[in-house]
């Protein structure tokens, strides 16, 4: 796997089961059901000043 591919696994850009699909990541279905599981998550985002401002209890921080 070369390190975009991971990259992109590891942060949420992509998913194991879209980059398996693109040819990028190569092995067989049942290790690539296993990556999925793995890094499967909510995909990455940032709120905006609107949204930071319109919906204060998105951008609670625990204190």
């Amino acid at each position: 796997m070369e390190i975009g591919t991971f990259a992109s696994l590891f942060t949420g850009h992509a998913s194991a089961r879209a980059l398996w699909r693109a040819g990028l990541l190569h092995g067989e279905e049942k290790m690539i059901d296993r990556l999925q599981r793995i890094f499967c998550g909510a995909a990455p985002g940032c709120l905006t000043a609107f949204e930071i401002r319109q919906f204060p209890d998105l951008n609670q921080t625990g204190r």
